[in-house]
This record gives C-alpha cells, sequence and structure tokens, in this order.
C-alpha cells in the first residue's frame, strides 16, 4: 500500500525553477540524488521495514519432541525438548526450528524471536494449550519483529495467538483452531487470534476454524478491563495493522474479523483485505463503543463474507463521541448472511447513535457484489455515506436504504491523466540542446499535471491514481538527470 505526500504545483515550480544545475552539482550527482530520493518515496509507500536488519547472521535453535531440556544444547543432533525452553535460552533475533510433534503449554515471548516449524506445515507441529490461557503470548516493545510460522495452536481458554503491545509482528501460515474453551466475558481476550495496542503488523494465510467461545482476528487498541467493564487506560493505539488472505470460519462467539476501539488513542489505518470469511457468528466489523473511542481510516477490501449469523460487514459507534470516519468498504463479495438488524440479513451495515453524539462519518462503499440479502446496504445515522454506482445487487430485496447512489468517476478522466503522464514520459526522450530550458519546461508540465492529480484527490475511485502519478513524476526527474549525464559526455 503506497502512502504519498504530494506536492502541489506551486511548490513543484518554486523547488525546481531557482537551480543552477550546473553550479549545485554536475549531472551524475543529481542523477544519484533524484533516483535516491524515488527510491525512498517508494520504499516508505511501500512499508518496507528494515527491523529485521540488526539479525544479520541469527543464531538457530532446534527443539523436538524426543530431545531434552537437560542434556540438549538446542543444536540440530542435540535439541531441546519444549519451545518455551528453547525461547528461554535464545537470544534476541534467533530462529527457533521445531520439528513435528505435539508440544504442551503456553509459549510466553517477550524478546524478538522467528518461531516456525522446521517443515513450514501447520498440520504436523501442534501447540496443545489445554487448560492454559493462551497458546502464543507476544508481550510487550521488546518483542517487537516476533514472527510465528507454520504451527496449529489449539484448545487454550482464551486466545490461541495473543499479541499485547508490541510492533511489527508477522502472524503466517498458522492453524489456530479449538480455542477458547471457557466462555470469556472480556472481549479483549475473546477472538482466537488478537492483537492489542500493537500496530504496523500483519496476519496473512492462517486457518482460523471453528474456536468455540470466541471470534476469529480482533484489533484493538490497549484499554483496562476490570468488573465486567472497559476503563480508558493508558492510550495506546493499533495502527498500520494488515490481515489478508485468512480462511476464517465456524467461530460461534463473536466476528469473524473485528476492528474495535476501546481508547481514545484508537485503531487506525488497518486493511482488511482479501479474506474468506465464512458461516462465524458475525462476518467483519469495526466497532466504537466505548465512550471517546475511535475508528479511522480503516479498509475493508476484496473479502468473501458468507453465510455469517449476524450480517455481512458493519460499522457500528454506540459510545458517546465516539467515531468511525474515513471507511473505505471496496470490492468486496458479500451474501447469504442471516439477520443482524432489525431481524433482516443485511450485506453491508453502517449505525450511530444519535442521542449519545457517536458518529460514523465519511464512508465510501464501492465495486461490492452484494448477493440474497433482505438488505444490500443499510444507513442509519451515518453522515457523508458516499454508496457510488459500481455496487452490484443479485436477488437483495432492498439494495441501498437510508443514503442514495453517486456517479462513479468517468473512466475517461483517468485515462486522459495516464495519456498525458505517458507524454511526459515521451518528451524525455526528445531532449534537446538547451537542457536549463528544457528541464524548466518539464517543471513547468508537471506543475499542471500535479494541479489535475490534485484535482482528482477527493473523486473516490482515482486515489490510486495519485499515489501511481507521484511515484512516476519523481521517476522522471532521475531519468532527465541520468540523460542529462550522458548528454554532456
Amino acid at each position: 500500500m503506497w502512502t504519498i505526500c504530494l506536492i502541489d504545483g506551486w511548490a513543484a515550480s518554486r523547488f525546481i525553477r531557482p537551480l543552477n544545475l550546473q553550479k549545485i552539482m554536475n549531472y551524475k550527482q543529481l542523477a544519484t540524488v533524484l533516483i535516491s530520493l524515488a527510491i525512498i518515496v517508494s520504499s516508505f509507500g511501500s512499508g518496507i521495514a528494515i527491523t529485521h536488519a540488526q539479525a544479520s547472521s541469527p543464531n538457530v535453535i532446534f527443539v523436538s519432541a524426543t530431545g531434552s531440556n537437560i542434556t540438549g544444547n538446542g543444536s540440530a543432533v542435540n535439541p531441546y525438548a519444549t519451545i518455551s525452553y528453547a525461547v528461554s535460552k535464545a537470544a534476541p533475533y534467533s530462529i527457533i526450528e521445531v520439528e513435528p510433534g505435539v508440544y504442551y503449554g503456553t509459549v510466553n515471548i517477550t524478546k524478538p524471536v522467528i518461531l516456525e516449524s522446521s517443515n513450514l506445515d501447520p498440520a504436523d507441529t501442534i501447540i496443545n494449550a489445554l487448560n492454559q490461557t493462551s497458546g502464543i503470548e507476544v508481550i510487550g516493545g521488546n518483542s517487537n519483529g516476533t514472527e510465528i510460522n507454520g504451527l496449529t495452536v489449539e484448545y487454550a481458554d482464551t486466545s490461541g495467538i495473543y499479541v499485547l503491545n508490541s510492533f511489527d509482528v508477522l502472524i503466517e501460515n498458522n492453524i489456530v483452531a479449538s480455542n477458547s474453551i471457557l466462555p470469556n466475558s472480556n472481549p479483549m481476550r475473546n477472538f482466537a487470534v488478537e492483537l492489542v495496542g500493537t500496530s504496523n503488523s500483519t496476519v496473512v494465510s492462517n486457518q482460523v476454524i471453528g474456536n468455540v467461545n470466541s471470534g476469529g482476528i480482533g484489533i484493538f487498541d490497549l484499554a483496562q478491563y476490570s468488573s465486567g467493564s472497559i476503563s480508558m487506560g493508558v492510550p495506546s493505539p493499533a495502527d498500520g495493522n494488515i490481515i489478508s488472505g485468512n480462511t476464517v470460519m465456524n467461530n460461534y462467539g463473536g466476528q469473524g474479523i473485528l476492528v474495535a476501539s476501546y481508547n481514545q488513542a484508537g485503531v487506525t489505518g488497518n486493511v482488511i483485505e482479501n479474506n474468506y470469511v465464512v458461516s462465524d457468528k458475525e462476518g467483519i466489523a469495526i466497532r466504537a463503543d466505548v465512550n471517546g473511542s475511535r475508528a479511522i481510516r480503516n479498509q475493508i477490501i476484496g473479502n468473501t463474507v458468507l453465510r455469517n449469523g449476524g450480517g455481512g460487514i458493519s460499522l457500528l459507534s454506540y459510545g458517546t463521541d465516539s467515531i468511525i470516519v474515513h471507511t473505505i468498504i471496496d470490492k468486496n463479495f458479500i451474501a447469504q448472511n442471516n439477520g443482524s438488524e432489525y431481524n433482516k440479513a443485511v450485506g453491508i451495515f453502517l449505525g450511530a447513535s444519535l442521542d449519545k453524539s457517536s458518529k460514523v462519518n465519511d464512508t465510501t462503499i464501492s465495486g461490492n457484489r452484494i448477493y440474497q440479502e433482505d438488505f444490500g446496504i443499510l444507513v442509519s445515522n451515518a453522515t457523508n455515506v458516499r454508496v457510488l454506482d459500481d455496487n452490484a445487487y443479485e436477488d437483495v430485496v432492498v439494495p441501498l436504504q437510508g443514503a442514495t447512489s453517486v456517479k462513479t468517476i468517468a473512466i475517461n478522466d483517468i485515462n486522459v491523466l495516464n495519456s498525458k503522464i505517458a507524454s511526459l514520459n515521451s518528451s524525455i526522450l526528445g531532449i534537446e540542446s538547451s537542457s536549463t530550458s528544457t528541464i524548466s519546461n518539464l517543471s513547468a508540465t508537471v506543475s499542471g499535471l500535479m494541479a489535475e492529480v490534485n484535482s482528482l484527490k477527493g473523486q473516490e475511485s482515482a486515489s490510486y491514481i495519485i499515489s501511481i502519478a507521484a511515484i512516476i513524476i519523481a521517476i522522471i526527474f532521475g531519468l532527465i538527470a541520468i540523460l542529462l549525464a550522458i548528454r554532456r559526455k
């Protein structure tokens, strides 16, 4: 996902035109600087992280069900017997390789490690957490950068995998099944995979199936829970997390996927994409139910949400002064979900409580296909809802209620912008003898292009064009400098 900060046309021209390129640096230097700038911009937008750069030659520790914690030394020929013991002996950034087998108890991680099965097949490397609160716990900022890959986690009392107040955690290719054996009234320990007060982490390609008294995957900001109620606690947000490509099925105690705020710190910029959410108690939800809680700029994109008990996708803000704003619901397939609001099956529901000054505001709903629901899209007390006309409804009793459909941006506008970018690229190949004036003219063209890009910022379907144009423009200036350097030779 690219996040690009655009300079407007005026600022771009102010930056470029006063440069005396020959006095400041030669063209080789300029080329290096500009291309480096393009790479840096692309890297920031793509979310490239170098957290694990410290682990240039990581230590590898081996675990086997036939190993020994007494005589073992963690080597491949003399492994440890338990995962917990291996973690306790591991230096930060170690790789802990677990041989196939069944391992019992909770694995508590408070340092950055890579915990993985030796064959990356979760079906035969199992953590049995019967009578334990959680199967795997990743706790605190000292565990930033931890990875969990290729394991089955089952039979924990509450969460199978629980991450608290950490950063840059990767949970990939695991089976998390049959957890939440005991009923649990604490919503912050009530999901099979749960990230609390945790940011910039990824939950990808996992199977979260058949967890008894919980939902599937939950992302929450950090609050305090005691005596059956939630208090504000020390603010700790849950920002920039990605839930992608997971199968979340038959979790009967809650939502398949939930992003919820219990704190002013909020849940911001989280992405739920390309998941298969089927036959859970509810589908996918973003919630702000506690006073002052906030959910901002979250996205639900490209998911299949099918046959869930409490509706497909919902945004619910019911706390005093709680807000859910700038949400995108795009290109999801939503079908055959059961009754939720008004005892009717609803594909997408937006709801807020006016008497508590709660808000669901500035929501864009586009490109979704909704099949066999009583209501396709139902809006109650939400404001600034943009339901684009590219949503498709099939066998839906009431396609849209509580909002009106608006026209999608004309494809011609996008094609024109693409054509101008291509024309600008072609002009580089025809650079003539007056290099300084050429750069000045191109700068003016870029300024005009920037103005057109900015004019599209408020149009929902063109947001990705803005990001692409920013990258292309940065690279174009790098190419200009290279060609000028070649001409100079």
